[in-house]
């Protein structure tokens, strides 16, 4: 399994993400409509990793990211994410990269002012949640 690329676990109610970190070379990893509780520490050492879809989860906080500097995509929408508060740190390292979040349906959308500071912390953004921003489309 450590030279896998990419690993679609969907609809198979896992409740953690625990075992993965030996899939160093993971590019894709697709874990959506499971039941998992959090972002597993093993996550910071996919270091190639590109895509990264936890959506459908009950996910409540956004953690252990650092050092993923090649994460292009990440869907989050449809977890349990209350706030906004603890995104900047848990971003530090995809602001220049990731050009697409999905954080629709988690309470954390609902705040004041949401698309306006996912688009001031991720400047490269292209796609926040179901929306291309204006001026971002891709030909």
């Amino acid at each position: 399994m450590t030279k896998l690329q990419r690993i679609s676990l969907q609809s198979n109610r896992l409740e953690t993400m625990s075992g993965l970190g030996a899939c160093t070379l993971l590019v894709e990893l697709y874990l959506s409509h499971n039941g998992i509780w959090t972002m597993d520490a093993q996550l910071t050492q996919l270091k190639n990793l590109k895509v990264l879809d936890v959506s459908n989860n009950r996910i409540s906080k956004v953690e252990n990211l650092h050092g993923l500097t090649q994460l292009e995509d990440l869907w989050l929408n449809d977890n349990q994410i209350a706030g906004l508060e603890g995104l900047d740190d848990a971003l530090a390292d995809q602001r220049g990269g990731l050009t697409t979040i999905y954080l629709e349906n988690n309470p954390a959308a609902l705040e004041e002012g949401y698309k306006e500071r996912i688009m001031q912390l991720l400047p490269n953004l292209v796609q926040l949640d179901a929306d291309v921003l204006p001026g971002k489309e891709v030909l």
